[in-house]
């Protein structure tokens, strides 16, 4: 099994994943953790397509047992499935496991920006965006709001904003320029809809780069199993792109997809039913059932 962190900067040792990984090992998988250096840093990029591809060629190569599992978690999620397509890498792929994966980086932005989420339908509807993922947005974009002179500050402060030092980011915050500070203050307060206009407007800019980092329309030579997981109350990626998966994923290799309130993001949630539990259980079981 190759288990692909997300968005964090603790990279593969974020305690959640390291308790996955323990979990799967004690029960007899081997467990690849691949340390993805533009996730750990908060950004989604081609090369990281690349290290998941060739972290299942590795295993293989190591395990001599065949193809792998790949557990892509997150914003992981959609870059494992742009892995899986490429020729050079599915043969090692035995099947996808995606927890919160997105379809469409750009709409996945836009909710963060607008929380507002589109259905494949067409309609829109609104539910509340988790203001971090306008903070990561930003991060990633910093020359889209940061004038030339701020740009080295604000990387420092939001970085160590997001990685959940505040004290140490609000200590830079006198060497920005007003514009720059008031950037950063707007951000750390969480008023996101007063950045709502930039923040469209880069994600516009650089639709065609989260376009090339998308599964969709990318998916029709696809040959891998997939399983989809997604909680209904994520407010970082919706669950709507899991909808928007099941029409991209070409139908035969579809194996299960399941959007549940057991958990939230990529968080367990401690107060869902026993009936969720069961659901989340047993397509947890067919998952593994594959792997095996």
């Amino acid at each position: 099994m190759v288990l692909v962190h997300g968005i964090h900067h603790l990279g593969i040792d974020e305690p959640r994943l390291v308790n996955f990984a323990r979990a799967a090992a004690s029960n007899g998988f081997s467990v690849l953790t691949p340390e993805i250096a533009a996730l750990a840093d908060y950004h989604v990029d081609a090369a990281s397509i690349e290290t998941i591809g060739e972290s299942a060629v590795w295993m293989c190569r190591q395990r001599g047992t065949g193809p792998v599992t790949i557990v892509g978690v997150s914003f992981a999620g959609g870059l494992s499935l742009l892995a899986a397509r490429d020729p050079r890498y599915a043969p090692n792929i035995r099947a996808l496991l995606l927890m919160g994966a997105y379809d469409n980086l750009a709409r996945v932005a836009r909710f963060l920006a607008t929380s507002q989420v589109e259905l494949p339908d067409g309609r829109t509807e609104p539910y509340t965006a988790h203001d971090y993922g306008a903070a990561v947005f930003v991060y990633s974009q910093l020359e889209q709001f940061f004038a030339s002179g701020d740009r080295a500050v604000a990387h420092d402060a939001l970085r160590d904003w997001l990685w959940e030092k505040p004290d140490a980011a609000q200590a830079l915050f006198p060497q920005l320029s007003p514009a720059g500070r008031d950037t950063m203050e707007i951000l750390v307060n969480r008023q996101i809809e007063r950045l709502r206009p930039k923040l469209l407007a880069a994600i516009q800019a650089d639709d065609s780069q989260m376009s090339a980092l998308s599964p969709e329309g990318k998916l029709g030579a696809l040959r891998v199993p997939v399983f989809l997981l997604h909680g209904s109350t994520d407010n970082i990626i919706p669950s709507t792109e899991t909808l928007w998966l099941e029409r991209e994923i070409p139908k035969q290799y579809l194996r299960d997809a399941l959007i549940t309130p057991a958990f939230s993001h990529v968080d367990p949630d401690k107060h869902a039913v026993w009936r969720d539990e069961l659901r989340l259980v047993d397509f947890l079981a067919r998952v593994l059932r594959n792997a095996n």
